[in-house]
């Protein structure tokens, strides 16, 4: 009610959260496509034959099924 009464006294208060809803639009869809392209790329790392093998720098308890 009160945003209401504020957008109709005071325009540059209108346009402002016009434009607060427009950047939180874009920081959402943003954010989105983030998790998308997060969630492709974990997948083609499991799938990635060099994703299984333990790198040699790697603490040894990584390495428990390596004959010492």
């Amino acid at each position: 009610m009160l945003n209401r009464i504020l957008q109709r006294l005071f325009p540059a208060h209108r346009e402002k959260n016009r434009e607060l809803n427009y950047a939180s639009s874009r920081i959402s869809l943003t954010i989105a496509r983030y998790k998308s392209a997060s969630k492709q790329l974990q997948t083609e790392i499991g799938r990635s034959y060099y994703a299984h093998i333990p790198s040699p720098n790697a603490p040894q308890e990584l390495h428990s099924d390596r004959v010492h």
